[in-house]
């Protein structure tokens, strides 16, 4: 936890107190670039290495998914990149919640250069 000791001072870094801070989460990568997506053909981006996981809700190795434990709001950020493309192909990126589309995001790739995009929302879960 990042604290004000006040004006003209230098922030103080405590440890969270017990039941604050972040319990669950996880951030993950690659290990290779994907390959093989086919045209018009919906593919899961297949995150197979963890940097970390706090509550080992993420699968990296079978489906690839983060399954919330406990109910509350969860940050997805996400950046991908595709390499050089066709002129003006539609690129859409889905973030799934559930089974369903929670976010959608949709663009033209103009050019035939990379595509470096970068998402950020909050999902909220609820657990039934």
């Amino acid at each position: 936890v990042l604290t004000s000791t006040g004006a003209g001072s230098p922030p103080a870094f405590e440890a969270a107190a017990a039941g604050g801070g972040f319990e669950e989460g996880a951030s993950v990568g690659f290990s290779a670039d994907q390959t093989g997506i086919a045209t018009a053909t919906a593919t899961k981006v297949e995150f197979d290495v963890e940097d970390y996981d706090l509550g080992a809700d993420f699968d990296p190795s079978t489906n690839y998914r983060f399954v919330a434990a406990t109910t509350g709001e969860y940050l997805v950020s996400c950046g991908l990149t595709w390499g050089a493309g066709v002129d003006q192909t539609l690129v859409q990126t889905m973030i799934y919640k559930n089974g369903s589309t929670a976010y959608s995001f949709k663009t033209n790739h103009s050019g035939t250069g990379q595509l470096h995009i970068r998402y950020h929302t909050v999902i909220g879960y609820r657990l039934y």
